[in-house]
C-alpha cells in the first residue's frame, strides 16, 4: 500500500538523495499508490517526499562519487526490511548496525547517505507513519495503547514525536 516496507529508502520526511535507476519505478509506483488517497495530510506529504527524491535523483544523475556501493546499498535495505518487521520493538542504533554486519560508525555513513536521515529519524517516521494508518484503521484505538504498541515509552513522548512529523497531534490527526 505504499506505506513502510516497499519504499525502503526512502525517509518518511525527508527525500532520498540519489536514487539509482532500480529505484525509480518504486519511487513512481508509491506516488501513483498513494494518489487517491492525496486529501489526506499522510498521504500529500508522502507524495510530496517521493516527487522530491525523484527530481533529486534527477538533478544528481551522473555523480557516481556520492553514490553509496552495491554491498552497503544492500546492507542498508536489509536493515530497512528488518526495521520494518520489528517497528513495536525497542530498537537501538547498535541493533540496526549489528543486523547490517558494519560498525556502528560505519553504518550510521552508510545508513545516512542512503536514505537521507538518521537511523533514528528513519524509525521514527516508519513509527509514525505506521501509527497514522492505524489511527484511520481503527477509530476505537486510543492514543496511549497505540504508543504502546509501537515501542513508544509514553502516549505524551509519541504525540510529541507524532505532531513533530506531521505538524497534528494523532486525536486531531485521526479526526
Amino acid at each position: 500500500s505504499g506505506g513502510c516496507g516497499q519504499n525502503r529508502i526512502v525517509c518518511g520526511h525527508r527525500p532520498q538523495v540519489n536514487p539509482s535507476a532500480p529505484d525509480v519505478p518504486e519511487l513512481l509506483e508509491s506516488v501513483f499508490s498513494w494518489w487517491n488517497r492525496r486529501n489526506e495530510e499522510l498521504a500529500r506529504e508522502i507524495i510530496r517526499n517521493r516527487i522530491s527524491a525523484l527530481i533529486l535523483g534527477a538533478a544528481t544523475y551522473g555523480k557516481p562519487e556520492e553514490l553509496p556501493d552495491a554491498a552497503n546499498r544492500t546492507r542498508i535495505e536489509n536493515v530497512l526490511r528488518w526495521i520494518h518487521g520489528n517497528l513495536s520493538e525497542d530498537i537501538s542504533t547498535a541493533d540496526m548496525a549489528r543486523v547490517s554486519g558494519l560498525s556502528l560508525v560505519g553504518f550510521h555513513q552508510h545508513f545516512k547517505n542512503i536514505t537521507g536521515c538518521s537511523p533514528k529519524d528513519w524509525l521514527m517516521s516508519k513509527r509514525v507513519e505506521r501509527a497514522a494508518v492505524r489511527l484511520r484503521e481503527d477509530p476505537t484505538l486510543t492514543v496511549t495503547s497505540l504508543a504502546h504498541e509501537l515501542g513508544f515509552s509514553s502516549s505524551h513522548y509519541f504525540a510529541t514525536v507524532f505532531r513533530r512529523y506531521l505538524g497534528v497531534s494523532p486525536s486531531d490527526f485521526r479526526s
